[in-house]
């Protein structure tokens, strides 16, 4: 009677639960642990421990081992296509290829320099508005009564003998 050793933990080979990929290969003579090809793409390792994607369709078989996901209906991947192997963060997120995290979040970076922009021109434009009504009203009040030039200090009145500005002192006569 000949039995399959792969089915008993796999043999002690290499498995990619998440695609049901293995490396154990049953023999007349017994297992063999060594990296598969699967659907044109050649994994490539020790068997055992370790098989990786390789080669120009390396992304189809589990992303490529490298990291993968989905936001707003966009599907972000750090699988380098056309290579034989490698991940690398796409622009906008920042990591080493397996685990990647999105600097600000790709859609919100736009809306929040937007939204920046926005409130600086406010900003700017509503203190540019109350200088402007200041001056304004600063201007209609002068027209009925005398305003100091300081904005509302203590200016002392010409001499400091109560005489009106412009109006000589006897003494300087």
């Amino acid at each position: 009677i000949q039995t399959n050793q792969c089915l008993d933990g796999n043999g002690g080979c290499w498995e990619d639960k998440a695609t049901n990929v293995t490396a154990c290969r049953d023999t007349f003579r017994g297992r063999v642990c060594e990296c598969p090809t699967v659907q044109g793409t050649k994994f490539v390792g020790d068997g055992y421990t370790h098989c990786e994607a390789s080669g120009p369709l390396h992304c189809t078989i589990n992303n490529g081992g490298c990291w993968k996901e989905i936001r707003d209906n966009q599907t972000y991947s750090a699988c380098i296509e056309g290579s034989t192997s490698g991940c690398k963060c796409p622009s906008g997120f920042k990591g080493d290829g397996l685990n990647c995290e999105g600097k600000d979040g790709i859609a919100g970076s736009g809306w929040r320099t937007f939204w920046l922009t926005v409130l600086g021109i406010a900003a700017f434009g509503t203190g540019g508005y109350l200088r402007y009504m200041d001056s304004e009203i600063r201007a209609i009040m002068a027209q009925y009564m005398p305003l100091d030039d300081n904005h509302g200090g203590y200016m002392p009145v010409s001499g400091g003998h109560g005489e009106a500005p412009g109006q000589a002192h006897h003494g300087d006569i």
